[in-house]
């Protein structure tokens, strides 16, 4: 037993020390007795990515980089002016950017929406729930219309958020008649 003890000591001394490893494994970032042109030199030390000070500014993308994909945007035209949505990212506003251009009658219900009905359902499978007021662009599943929001409304579990108005929010409640819904340039 007292030959036991002091191995079992030496060993959980050990233990905690080779957790820091050698210098040139891959966790270890830098080795702080390496001399600098072996640190520059050497991917493994050195790392692949630079990081730039936070008071340095970072370098402008490759020029032959493929630039990011405008956002996705719809606009609802009518007499009075234009409202443009920004789409999210669910197949129930996939299906909605594949059917336009329309031109579709814009009804009124109740105290807070405009509505419309797109010639083809929606897939809602994915979509998130319609949540907050003025503004969201939903789609009511039972139904089968697309709800432009001007005021609050509650939230219901047959209710999917397509999209946000980012522009002309306050027109909404002045829709009226045929509306041309088309994919925004």
């Amino acid at each position: 037993m007292k030959i036991w003890l002091p191995l079992l000591l030496t060993l959980a001394m050990t233990f905690p020390l080779a957790a820091c490893g050698p210098a040139d494994s891959p966790d270890n970032s830098q080795d702080a007795g390496a001399a600098p042109e072996q640190a520059a030199e050497s991917p493994e030390i050195a790392g692949e990515t630079e990081i730039p000070d936070a008071g340095m500014e970072a370098e402008p993308p490759d020029a032959g980089a493929e630039p990011e994909p405008a956002a996705r945007q719809i606009q609802v035209q009518f007499d009075g002016g234009t409202v443009v949505y920004a789409l999210n990212d669910s197949a129930a506003a996939d299906a909605l950017l594949a059917q336009l251009p329309l031109t579709v009658a814009v009804e009124d219900y109740s105290t807070n929406e405009k509505i419309f009905y797109p010639p083809q359902a929606l897939d809602s499978a994915d979509a998130p729930p319609a949540e907050g007021g003025a503004g969201v662009l939903a789609y009511y599943a039972p139904w089968g219309d697309v709800v432009m929001f001007y005021d609050s409304f509650r939230a219901n579990a047959a209710l999917y958020e397509l999209g946000h108005a980012v522009s002309g929010a306050e027109l909404i409640s002045e829709m009226s008649g045929d509306v041309t819904v088309e994919a925004a340039e």
